[in-house]
C-alpha cells in the first residue's frame, strides 16, 4: 500500500510538472514579451506585470506541491541534503519555532524507498508540530548503533497529546507513521505530556552497511 502511495505521488507530481509547469512558463513567456511590446500604454503594461507576478507565485506554489507529493531532490542528493534543505526553508519562514537536525558525519547508505518513508515521516512530525503542539523548539536525531540500526528520534516542547486516544489511534497521520514503520520491519514509541511534550522513538534495522561521507 505504501509503495502504491509513493509511485502515485511520484505519477501525480511529474504529471503536474510536465504539464501545468510547463505550459505556465510557456504563458509567462509570452507576457514577457507583451510587457517589452506595451511601453506607449502604460495601464496594458501595469496589467500585464500584475499577470506575470501572479504567474510567478502559481509557479512557486505548483513548484512546491511537486516537492510535497514526491521530492526530486531525494534521488538527486539523498535523504539528509534533502531533509536540511527542506528544514532550512522552515526555520527562515518560522519567527516561533526552531528546528534542530543532528546526524552523525558518517551515515550508513539506505536504500530508496527507506529514504522516502524516513522523509515522510519525519514531514508527518514537523508539520502536526507546528500546527497543533504549540512548540519552540523541534528535534530531529538520526543516529546509527553500531551500523546495525537505524535510530530516529523526533521531538518538540510543546503541549503533548494522548496518543492512546482512539482519534489519534485511527487518524491518518499516526497510521502513515506506524505502516511505514512497521513495512522495514521497525518499532515505534511514543511519549507524550504536558511537561516533556512528544517525542518519537523509532528503530529500523539496517541492512546496508555502506558508508558514506557526510560531504
Amino acid at each position: 500500500i505504501v509503495d502504491s502511495q509513493e509511485r502515485e505521488r511520484k505519477r501525480i507530481a511529474t504529471d503536474l510538472h510536465d504539464s501545468i509547469g510547463q505550459q505556465l512558463s510557456g504563458i509567462k513567456f509570452m507576457v514577457n514579451t507583451l510587457i517589452g511590446l506595451s511601453d506607449d500604454n502604460v495601464r496594458i503594461k501595469e496589467i500585464l506585470q500584475q499577470v506575470n507576478g501572479d504567474i510567478y507565485k502559481l509557479l512557486d506554489e505548483l513548484r512546491q506541491i511537486c516537492f510535497d507529493l514526491m521530492p526530486i531532490s531525494l534521488e538527486k542528493f539523498g535523504l539528509i541534503k534533502t531533509l536540511e534543505d527542506h528544514l532550512q526553508k522552515i526555520n527562515k519562514a518560522s519567527r516561533h519555532v526552531v528546528i534542530k537536525f543532528q546526524y552523525p558525519d558518517k551515515v550508513p547508505a539506505i536504500s530508496g524507498k527507506l529514504e522516502v518513508s524516513v522523509y515522510r515521516i519525519v514531514q508527518e512530525f514537523v508539520n502536526n508540530s507546528l500546527k497543533y503542539s504549540g512548540c519552540t523548539v523541534i528535534e530531529i536525531i538520526f543516529d546509527f548503533e553500531s551500523e546495525r540500526f537505524f535510530n530516529i528520534i523526533l521531538k518538540d516542547n510543546g503541549k503533548g497529546f494522548n496518543p492512546a486516544l482512539e482519534k489519534f489511534q485511527k487518524g491518518m497521520g499516526l497510521s502513515n507513521v506506524k505502516s511505514r514503520v512497521n513495512a522495514f520491519k521497525g518499532s515505534l514509541e511514543i511519549t507524550s505530556n504536558k511537561r516533556t511534550g512528544t517525542i518519537f522513538k523509532i528503530e529500523i534495522p539496517q541492512i546496508n552497511h555502506d558508508i558514506y561521507n557526510r560531504n
